[in-house]
């Protein structure tokens, strides 16, 4: 009975998941109108030229520009898709050149990889490189990176269109255009950091690069039909994060479950049918497919596996065999994604909180510093007060980001996000209570408190403090604070504030020095 409602409970889990809508997304039918086209203009150009599988490949490329998500007023829409257009046309065209050349494929693969976090990149120049590679076709080198150029135009010419992309956004004042080398400065530099602060991004490229790569090279070692969906799949269920990656496998497997059956059931009814009712089939699937993207991307693959298999029918001819085999293929990628995030460099953020809480430390010290100026001399330096200001906000921002990460890892203590949050409440109070623009008020022992927290926070925020000194330690010297400020017969919210704030710390920083042990531990209960 226990394994049966423990079963049902994972089962509820799951299809909770793969129910969840996106954040922000609605349902649009215009975009779906406009998938038809992007879909069914080349591949009835096609046939009117008795080219059908050259058309079925144009299809393809506009198919995948079309999942393009423009945004802004009509500059800022028209560079998004015009570069969106650009990398995909490039990068089936490196897949094309390179076909025969496996080495200089894992090469290109690996830098498109590294380039997938970029938001003018993301995942589906990979995939027009993975498909760019794929000879079976019928279709000459130079004619398929002509088609793989043609396809996102025009995908690009419809999401352009106001009815198919939605309204622009009114025209806004832009900053002086930047020169090609100081953008390409300014992006080295923010790679740079990226690279040295080990961010989840930074890992999430370098994981998916190591992993594409090792995935490419065994599928043409042995070379299992179909094989390069495996590819795809791991391109498209990869994520920066451990929860963010399983989301996606979760979404994208049930919905490819639902699509595989349909694909199969329309390969297997469609074999005899003229091509005219393929491509009706296929532009419907594609207006079913497009706007669920937005809405719930477990939807998305019901429709979208039918349109691209059949598609791909067109183009060669395809059972309801190679269909599954596809989906299966395709799945692979995505179980090779979760261990891949599971294994290759995994987050571990709680080994910066201490650094973090440091930060914080020292930032509140300098508010009560600023505090205690105000109160000695009646007013603090206004451009002090709103750098103190910004940096605590700062401090304050990365460990309520550091929280975050720490929730979508596989592997963390479940007691720290909760110290995190309670931190980080305290430090807003904190600096609500610090009032910068109050009387002059000289009382010693006010000031004498005042400087002593701020003492207290810049000796515990030493972050050689918090890595060395003894836990109890950290506590002790809150309490007796706490006991001097009694005796001056001054015991205020603010002293209260910075004592509940010591105390966070305390345990956060216990947390943290436990990490390892921690971790065995919760991996062992999950």
């Amino acid at each position: 009975m226990a394994d049966w409602a423990e079963s049902s409970g994972k089962t509820r889990r799951l299809l909770k998941i793969y129910l969840s809508r996106e954040g922000n997304g609605r349902y649009s039918w215009r975009l779906g109108i406009g998938a038809a086209l992007a879909i069914g203009a080349p591949l009835t150009i096609g046939i009117c030229l008795n080219r059908t599988a050259a058309g079925a490949v144009a299809a393809v490329a506009a198919w995948l520009a079309y999942l393009t998500v423009p945004s802004g007023d009509t500059r800022s829409r028209a560079g998004t898709l015009a570069s969106a257009a650009l990398c995909n046309s490039v990068a089936g065209m490196i897949g094309v050149f390179t076909a025969s050349r496996p080495d200089l494929t894992a090469i290109a693969m690996a830098l498109l990889a590294l380039l997938v976090p970029l938001s003018a990149v993301g995942t589906i120049p990979l995939i027009c490189l993975v498909l760019g590679t794929d000879q079976g076709h019928g279709v000459d080198p130079v004619m398929h990176y002509w088609l793989f150029l043609l396809g996102p135009v025009w995908a690009a010419v419809l999401l352009f269109i106001p009815f198919f992309g939605g309204p622009h956004a009114p025209n806004t004042a832009r900053a002086p255009r930047r020169s090609i080398k100081a953008w390409l400065s300014s992006n080295a530099a923010s790679l740079r950091v990226s690279a040295m602060q080990g961010t989840p991004q930074f890992r999430f490229a370098l994981r998916l690069a190591v992993c594409f790569v090792l995935a490419f090279c065994v599928v043409r070692l042995f070379a299992p039909a179909h094989a390069d969906w495996a590819l795809i799949g791991i391109v498209t269920t990869m994520r920066p994060s451990w929860r963010l990656t399983t989301r996606r496998v979760i979404k994208r497997m049930g919905g490819q479950i639902l699509g595989a059956a349909m694909a199969a059931a329309l390969l297997a009814s469609l074999q005899a049918s003229p091509e005219v009712i393929v491509i009706i089939v296929i532009a419907l699937c594609g207006t079913l497919a497009r706007p669920t993207r937005s809405v719930n991307y477990g939807f998305w693959p019901v429709f979208d596996v039918p349109a691209m298999l059949l598609l791909l029918s067109l183009q060669s001819p395809m059972s309801w065999v190679d269909a599954l085999e596809r989906v299966g293929n395709n799945a692979a990628g995505a179980l090779i994604a979760i261990g891949a995030t599971a294994v290759l460099w995994p987050d571990r953020e709680e080994r910066k909180i201490i650094e973090r809480f440091a930060a914080l430390l020292a930032s509140c010290a300098d508010c009560l510093d600023d505090m205690t100026t105000c109160t000695e001399v009646g007013l603090a330096s206004p451009t002090a007060r709103t750098r103190r200001a910004l940096t605590l906000a700062a401090a304050i921002a990365d460990l309520e980001l550091a929280r975050q990460r720490l929730s979508e890892q596989r592997v963390y203590h479940t007691d720290l996000p909760t110290v995190i949050e309670a931190a980080t409440e305290e430090a807003k109070r904190l600096c609500s209570l610090i009032d910068l623009d109050g009387e002059r008020d000289t009382a010693i022992p006010r000031c004498q408190c005042l400087r002593a927290l701020s003492g207290l926070l810049r000796e515990v925020g030493n972050e050689d403090e918090l890595t060395r000194a003894p836990l109890a330690q950290l506590c002790q010297q809150a309490d007796e604070q706490a006991v001097r400020c009694v005796q001056i017969d001054w015991h205020g919210a603010t002293h209260d504030s910075v004592v509940s704030l010591l105390h966070h710390t305390s345990r956060a920083t216990q947390i943290s020095r436990g990490t390892r042990r921690s971790s065995r531990m919760i991996r062992a209960r999950a």
